[in-house]
């Protein structure tokens, strides 16, 4: 009698070898598609305004750039998409997943949007580290992943630098202003590749800016004159006026 542990296993595995050989088809239309996300796929996402930050393409401030760059240390933020429906949906089933197709195919989509920026051979992919055991198991260890999609498809070096500094309880159910008041603070536990001169930061999601903040400040606290951009699937936004984030992540 096989046990429960070889009996997982082998479930996971059949499910796996079945993703690779069944047709693919489009995550967000269900139809044929020579990925996981389709040609339509840029149709589907709810696009961030045209008036935005040019920054971290969040809400912006009097003079465009918001207040929340104006104090940051980070270069650019770039975000495919808002944080809405259907692409939220779609970032809470490839974290709760499985669904190995999505993440070589969010990889391409990041990659088409820093396409136009100056990302050259210096520069390291870094993911957002999951915030917490917790975290880790409702699919933080899936944006490294993603991160190492990332840095494969642009032939770079990749390092997991940044860890919680203390352990951290979720931020599901937060508002923002208690999410902005947490000390995120991240240590460094790894060394950069000889001639880094620039990281490109990967997560999923973008709400208040905390994380990413603190993400920066530990790496730019460790190298002086770091260049910090990032990238992100999603970018949340508000209805209620420049400045505030109405549409918390949730994952």
């Amino acid at each position: 009698m096989a046990r429960p542990a070889i009996r997982r296993i082998g479930r996971n595995a059949a499910r796996l070898t079945g993703d690779i050989f069944a047709p693919q088809v489009c995550a967000l239309t269900g139809t044929a598609a020579d990925s996981a996300l389709g040609p339509e796929t840029h149709r589907l996402l709810p696009a961030l305004p045209e008036t935005r930050c040019p920054r971290c393409d969040g809400p912006p401030g009097e003079e465009l750039e918001c207040g929340l760059c104006r104090a940051a240390a980070w270069r650019w933020i770039a975000a495919a998409a808002r944080w809405e429906d259907p692409w939220q949906r779609l970032i809470r089933r490839w974290k709760l997943g499985p669904e190995p197709a999505l993440t070589p195919a969010f990889a391409d989509l990041i990659c088409e949007l820093i396409a136009t920026e100056d990302i050259d051979a210096a520069t390291c992919v870094v993911p957002i580290p999951p915030r917490g055991r917790a975290s880790l198991l409702r699919g933080g260890r899936i944006v490294i992943d993603l991160a190492w999609s990332v840095a494969t498809r642009l032939r770079l070096p990749a390092r997991l630098l940044l860890w919680p500094e203390r352990p951290q309880r979720p931020q599901r159910g937060l508002q923002r202003r208690a999410r902005l008041g947490r000390d995120q603070a991240f240590v460094v536990r790894a060394a950069l590749p000889p001639g880094t001169h620039r990281v490109l930061l990967i997560d999923d999601v973008m709400t208040t800016g905390a994380t990413m903040t603190a993400a920066t400040r530990a790496l730019v606290a460790s190298w002086p004159g770091l260049d910090v951009c990032g990238a992100v699937l999603a970018r949340a936004w508000t209805e209620g006026g420049p400045g505030t984030i109405a549409h918390e992540k949730t994952l």
